[in-house]
Order: structure tokens, then C-alpha cells, then sequence
């Protein structure tokens, strides 16, 4: 459980208790308040609360210097005592888009709804700006709306899932597989309008292949401002993408010129932050990649992923 607890951030809570893991008959537990792990063991002694570092499946452990009543250990959450229980079944495709949407997600607490996914008849996460957003295989018109916290994909990731169904009401969820349990809080708020952004139609693309954009642009990164890691593509008549990047502080810069299939104006640019781009680019799987835009400021969608361009002086 040393992998689970280092996730959940376990030994950075404030609260005693949940520096502790909880060895009972049949059960061990450790939780963060908001995601709590259960493993089923063989122990068979009496419960007792060992130091998350000292722990092993055996329940057995050295003094830690450290006591915690059992009685502080908290209550877990139950299905059901909010509103209606539903079930959600998720196949391979949707756990891989699951595990991509993770990468978007911000990490601002001040907008809450947004460190998680958003199951909907999408999978969808966003920063603000950077938006993933791919459909839920296991839609039905009839299910609810729920926002999920990453920590619950980061431990199916961990745990090799590759398909699962998710149980919640209208407060908590809860995953069980193979001795596993995983009971969370679902994230409570209402989600940002994301179809809003995604344009339907788009004048302008460029298709270039994949792996010699991600190559140039990792190229370009060490080069680029440190604030705003800027690259600006220029297309050159329907062959060609200038990737051009520089930093007037430093009085570098540097330009890369890669073959592509432009149906753009000839000389037209737009620009990105180097790191989105790529974080959009290694979620895709295709050799090649298509990048649709309707003008310099408003968002691009790099496949189906979408991305606000970097403004600039031209």
C-alpha cells in the first residue's frame, strides 16, 4: 500500500489518523479523507493502526513512537445515502481516455471542478487552456453527470485496470476490482460549458507528421522565453511549416521548417505555448496530425483535442 499512499498524498495530511493505515480481519485501509483504498489480506489479529512507512501485508510492525486511538479513525462514506445509487461500466477505450484526460486537468484549487473529469456522454478535463474531450462508450441518456478526482484514475493506472464499473449516488463513488475497493468523493460544482468552445467548423488546417513536430518542438523548448515558451507556426504555401521560436532576453532564436499539407493563406501564423502543444500531441495516437483553426486568437483543435493560441505581436 506504499504506492497507494504515496499517491494519495498520505503522509502530507495535517490529520494524524490518515498518517496511519488501518490493519483489521480481512482488510487494510488507508485513506486522505477524500479517496479512501481498502485491500482485502489474510490478517486475522485484532485492528489496530500501524505508521503508513512501517506497514506490510502481514499487519506486523515495529514501534513508531507514535499512538492513535481507533476511535479517531474516520467513518467511511456509503452508497446510497444520497439519492439513488447508478452504475457506469467502463471498457478499454473509455480507461485510456480516462487516463489521457488526466494530463489536462488543472491543478488550481480555486476552481475545484476542474481538478477532475467530467463523465458525461464525454470524458472531459481542462485547464482552461488546454480542453480533452472524447466520448463516453458507456453513455446512456439517463445517467447523471459526475465530476471524478484524478487520484481514483492514477490508482486504476496503477493497478494495470483495463476495465471497470463505477457505482455512485449523488455524493460518493466507489470501483471494486480483483481485492481492491476505492471510495471517493465525488467533486461537487457545476462544469464549465465546454461544448461552448469547440468550433463546429474550421477554415484553416495544416496535417504534419506526429513525431517530427513533437521532435522539433522538444528541439525548440531549451531556446524559447522561460515565461511564455512561445512558438509561432508560419505556413509557407501548402508545403511547408515554419516553426520559429525566440528569446530577446537571451538574444537567441531559433527556426525549424518542416513538409506539411497547408490549406491556409500563404504567410498566415499562429502561436503556442510549446508545453500545451506538446502535452496535446503526446495524448494523440496517430502518425500524423491535423491542426484546424478558424483565426490567430481563437482556440485550435490539434486532432480533437482543443488549444488556446498564445497572442503576439506580428
Amino acid at each position: 500500500m506504499k504506492k497507494e499512499a504515496n499517491l494519495l498524498k498520505i503522509k502530507r495530511n495535517t490529520l494524524l489518523v490518515c498518517n496511519f493505515v488501518l490493519v483489521e480481519k480481512n482488510c487494510t485501509t488507508i485513506t486522505n479523507l477524500e479517496t479512501t483504498v481498502q485491500l482485502k489480506t489474510d490478517y486475522d489479529g485484532d485492528p489496530k493502526l500501524i505508521d503508513i512507512e512501517m506497514y506490510n501485508l502481514q499487519g506486523h510492525t515495529r514501534p513508531t513512537g507514535k499512538s492513535v486511538n481507533l476511535d479517531n479513525w474516520p467513518m467511511l462514506p456509503k452508497l446510497g445515502e444520497f439519492n439513488q445509487v447508478e452504475k457506469l461500466s467502463f471498457d478499454l477505450s473509455d480507461v485510456q481516455n480516462l487516463q489521457k484526460a488526466v494530463n489536462f486537468v488543472t491543478n488550481d484549487d480555486l476552481r475545484p471542478v476542474m481538478t477532475g473529469i467530467l463523465i458525461s456522454e464525454h470524458i472531459v478535463a481542462t485547464d482552461a487552456h488546454k480542453l480533452f474531450c472524447r466520448p463516453y462508450m458507456g453513455y446512456n441518456v439517463d445517467q447523471s453527470s459526475i465530476i471524478i478526482p484524478i487520484d481514483v484514475i492514477k490508482l486504476l493506472k496503477l493497478h494495470k485496470v483495463k476495465t471497470f464499473e463505477l457505482t455512485h449516488d449523488q455524493k460518493n463513488g466507489q470501483i471494486k476490482y480483483n481485492d481492491y475497493i476505492i471510495t471517493f468523493r465525488l467533486i461537487d460544482g457545476k462544469y464549465p460549458n465546454y461544448k461552448a468552445v469547440i468550433p463546429e467548423s474550421t477554415l484553416f488546417s495544416t496535417t504534419v507528421m506526429r513525431k517530427q513536430l513533437i521532435n522539433s518542438l522538444k528541439a525548440l523548448l531549451p531556446i524559447s522565453n522561460k515565461c511564455t515558451n512561445m512558438v509561432e507556426l508560419t505556413f509557407i504555401a501548402s508545403t511547408e511549416l515554419k516553426l520559429f521560436t525566440c528569446d530577446f532576453d537571451r538574444e537567441i532564436e531559433e527556426a525549424i521548417i518542416l513538409q506539411s499539407n497547408n490549406v491556409v493563406n500563404d504567410n498566415d501564423t499562429i502561436a503556442f505555448n510549446i508545453k500545451f502543444l506538446l502535452t496535446c500531441l503526446n495524448n494523440l495516437d496517430n502518425e500524423e496530425v491535423t491542426i484546424h483553426f478558424n483565426a490567430m486568437n481563437k482556440g485550435a483543435l490539434i486532432d480533437d483535442i482543443l488549444l488556446m493560441p498564445t497572442l503576439f505581436n506580428a
